[in-house]
């Protein structure tokens, strides 16, 4: 999968294909989903903590292989968070219109036949 970052391409090394999921909850509802979608990125969030932490370790013992090898793997886990946060902005955005719109979001409207 290609992946445009800075003006540059780069490439998932994964072979998997990312796909759009939507499912329906109660409105009262958005906001706590939202936080459990957020959640999936725990692990990558951990993945970007551990790299952090790794690769200076690696660059103060000087050994460029062993830091680009960690850089990818920094830079494949905050691909990962990004993705699921701008997810979740759009969420977050879509509900915030929908209320100013006092929950009308134009599904009940329906299109009428001109007169004939």
């Amino acid at each position: 999968m290609l992946c445009r970052l800075v003006g540059k391409q780069y490439f998932r090394k994964e072979k998997s294909m990312r796909v759009q999921i939507s499912y329906t909850v109660d409105e009262e509802s958005v906001l706590k989903e939202v936080a459990k979608i957020i959640n999936l990125s725990a692990e990558d969030m951990q993945q970007a903590v551990t790299s952090f932490n790794e690769v200076q370790e690696a660059l103060t013992n000087t050994n460029a292989g062993k830091s680009l090898q960690i850089i990818d793997k920094f830079r494949a886990a905050l691909f990962n968070i990004d993705t699921r946060l701008f997810e979740v902005a759009e969420i977050v955005n879509g509900f915030e219109e929908y209320r100013k719109n006092g929950g009308d979001d134009g599904a009940d409207r329906v299109a009428k036949e001109p007169s004939q």
